[in-house]
């Protein structure tokens, strides 16, 4: 029996280092493609981000005319 049980212990041992081979290569390439989705995003958010910038820079622009010419107005 104890011959059986090295046996089937080996079998065991070499099935699971393939799974577990198999398995970090799956990850590897699961977490290759997160990153470059990551990347992709934090891309779009940059330009996101700078659209924003310029359309609170522009508002703010219009702002100060409209204030100005309230004060100039008398409407202060």
């Amino acid at each position: 029996m104890s011959r059986l049980n090295k046996f089937l212990d080996w079998i065991a041992s070499k099935i699971a280092s393939k799974i577990i081979i198999q398995l970090n290569k799956e990850l590897s390439k699961q977490n290759e493609d997160i990153c470059i989705l990551l990347k992709e995003e934090l891309a779009i958010i940059k330009e996101q981000n700078m659209s924003n910038k310029k359309q609170i820079a522009e508002i703010s622009k219009q702002l100060d005319v409209l204030g100005r010419t309230l004060r100039g107005k008398g409407f202060n």
